[in-house]
């Protein structure tokens, strides 16, 4: 028998719960919101890097190669197998040895090879540290230096030496077992699987200076990758093996490819590769973002155009604050804790692990695969057609 009017006492329940149920949809779309319009630059990065996970790949990797989904915009495949990368990074024991724990327990495993170099003097204190088993001391290149290595206050550390030694010796041993090198510092943290699949689309035969490049000594005809994480292929690998065998100590300016001692072995390693015509490549992405980071992400986010040594002559469409950075970063630098692996290993979760879980690591875009870029407009003096400063050297037919 129906009922003459009113609602039942299970009706007035459901009838509550479905007005709970909107209010509390819209209570969190509103704070959703809220959330959103307040967002720190650290917050929108994350946002930014996330979407490397977040979102259905365009590419990931399978077994040796690189597979290119129909949705992901026409993006070729690359023509070159996964690359095999040989890594080292200068080192002072014991200053270093909790980053070298922390490089050896995440990224390092990613790697094909890592090895760290030093000094004798450091490699002395090495052995009588417990820090390493036994069995990893092959991973330590113990060189022998002509000029101290010294990390007192108020004396120059002399990491050009220690870095073209460690070059030589890599080259000498590794040049035919790998396809792309690496010099890195021990507060840097590599994307090995990011770098890798971004390497893979160049041929490892030909002349590529990778890295993040700096201009503000370009008028003095000096271009460099910056010594946070820098690579070349082996091609230019065989050049620069006979280059820095034969370097001798005659110096004609303070960044000339020579042997002398001091730091700066970024603008020293720029100035051989211009002696060789070697110029760097661009790695900034079509969109303006950058996959080598000098900093820290959440460092990159908060900086923004200004006159200083970073920006000067950097193209005019590069990106600034929350949309300065690649969503697959191949290297970011300054993790100078004495104890960064719990960093690294959040690191590797972000830019190894997750990723993996959705394929493997992917690209935005076919890379760029001309010169570094500039902004003209910035640019107020003469170079020739390999972008040597004409005040520096000069080019009979294009300088005058």
């Amino acid at each position: 028998m129906g009922r003459k009017g009113g609602w039942s006492s299970r009706d007035r329940i459901f009838a509550v719960m479905v007005v709970f149920i909107m209010v509390m949809f819209m209570y969190t779309a509103l704070l959703s919101l809220r959330v959103h319009d307040h967002e720190s630059p650290e917050e929108a990065l994350s946002q930014t890097l996330a979407g490397a996970v977040a979102n259905k790949p365009s590419h990931f990797v399978e077994g040796s190669q690189v597979t290119v989904l129909p949705e992901d915009g026409g993006i070729p495949e690359p023509e070159f197998p996964w690359p095999r990368l040989s890594i080292f990074a200068p080192v002072n024991w014991p200053r270093d040895k909790y980053k070298v724990r922390a490089i050896d327990s995440t990224w390092a495993q990613l790697a094909d090879r890592v090895f760290y170099s030093m000094s004798y003097s450091s490699c002395e204190e090495l052995w009588k540290d417990d820090f390493h088993p036994q069995e990893t001391k092959d991973r330590f290149l113990c060189l022998n230096m002509t000029h101290a290595d010294t990390y007192e206050k108020g004396v120059k550390r002399n990491i050009w030496e220690k870095s073209w030694r460690s070059w030589v010796y890599m080259l000498e041993n590794d040049i035919e077992k790998y396809d792309f090198f690496m010099k890195t510092d021990s507060d840097s943290f590599v994307a090995v699987e990011n770098m890798k699949t971004y390497l893979q689309y160049f041929d490892p035969e030909k002349d590529w200076y990778f890295g993040h490049t700096l201009l503000h000594e370009w008028s003095s005809d000096v271009i460099f990758n910056t010594g946070i994480g820098y690579v070349i292929s082996r091609g230019t690998a065989r050049r620069l093996l006979t280059k820095l065998t034969s370097m001798t100590d005659k110096c004609e300016q303070e960044r000339s490819c020579c042997q002398m001692p001091g730091p700066n072995e970024d603008a020293h390693m720029g100035s051989c590769m211009r002696d060789l015509g070697v110029v760097p490549t661009n790695t900034i992405q079509d969109d303006g973002r950058i996959r080598f980071l000098s900093f820290r992400p959440e460092d990159h986010v908060k900086m923004y155009h200004e006159n200083t040594w970073y920006w000067a002559m950097k193209p005019k469409h590069i990106r600034e604050g929350p949309e300065c950075c690649s969503q697959y970063p191949v290297v970011m630098h300054n993790y100078k804790e004495q104890d960064s692996l719990s960093i690294f290993q959040e690191l590797t979760e972000r830019f190894s692990e997750m990723p993996k879980r959705l394929g493997g690591p992917r690209i935005s875009e076919y890379p760029d695969h001309g010169w570094f870029a500039y902004d003209e407009d910035q640019k107020n003096f003469k170079t020739d057609k390999q972008r040597r400063a004409c005040s520096h050297v000069h080019t009979p037919g294009e300088c005058d």
